[in-house]
């Protein structure tokens, strides 16, 4: 079933996304219409990117986990392409890449993008705007380590036990009285499940002093 709702919903967006980059070429549209175009096409790439997380979450309910095609590549260019995405989708944004040497690992190019995006995005929704956001990465051992630093409002260690979980965060959200609500979490989750299939955790260090740093930890090289 997701697969089918995967193609069919997918095929949808993809006719919205070609006709409004259509519209946007067509020479007879003036400025407004071909402006109306590009938020028509941003916002159908951002229905797109939650029925992503939303056939990943059903997958990962039912047990199927998130499948992972590895590749041989450098860790640390892949992360500053995301990096620079993200800069270039959030113009307002500060951030510091701590560039290192070349990082080889043995991952899924495109599932370690969305790990890192959805962290860099999480950092920009919670932390503080006017100070930047710290991402890097690096070995230790055999383990490749990618952190996401920002500096908010400090996580507890209650809301840690249930950060990575939609559904508990869900619950605690209708249940605080007219607290308001920060989102089911999904990329957290889905960042969380997709480093799971890389044999990796993501931990989370939250404080007033040293603000927030989400640390994702898997092995360079898959283990047989």
């Amino acid at each position: 079933m997701p697969r089918l709702h995967d193609k069919l919903i997918g095929a949808s967006l993809t006719a919205i996304k070609m006709g409004a980059a259509l519209l946007t070429k067509a020479k007879q549209w003036g400025e407004r219409e071909q402006s109306l175009a590009v938020q028509i096409d941003t916002s159908a790439e951002r229905v797109n990117q939650l029925v992503i997380d939303l056939l990943d979450l059903a997958r990962c309910n039912l047990g199927l986990g998130i499948t992972v095609q590895r590749q041989d590549i450098d860790l640390t260019s892949l992360c500053a392409r995301v990096v620079q995405e993200v800069c270039f989708a959030h113009p307002q944004i500060n951030v510091v890449f701590e560039r290192t040497d070349a990082l080889p690992a043995s991952v899924d190019p495109l599932r370690m993008s969305q790990v890192i995006s959805n962290l860099m995005v999480n950092a920009i929704r919670h932390g503080d705007i006017e100070r930047p956001i710290r991402v890097g990465a690096t070995c230790v051992e055999n383990m490749a380590v990618i952190e996401v630093h920002n500096w908010g409002k400090p996580i507890s260690a209650d809301q840690i036990t249930y950060l990575f979980d939609p559904e508990a965060r869900l619950t605690r959200a209708s249940r605080a009285d007219g607290a308001e609500s920060q989102g089911l979490g999904l990329g957290l989750f889905i960042a969380k499940e997709i480093t799971a299939s890389h044999a990796g955790s993501i931990h989370v260090v939250s404080s007033p002093e040293q603000g927030t740093t989400f640390r994702v930890s898997f092995p360079r090289q898959p283990t047989i």
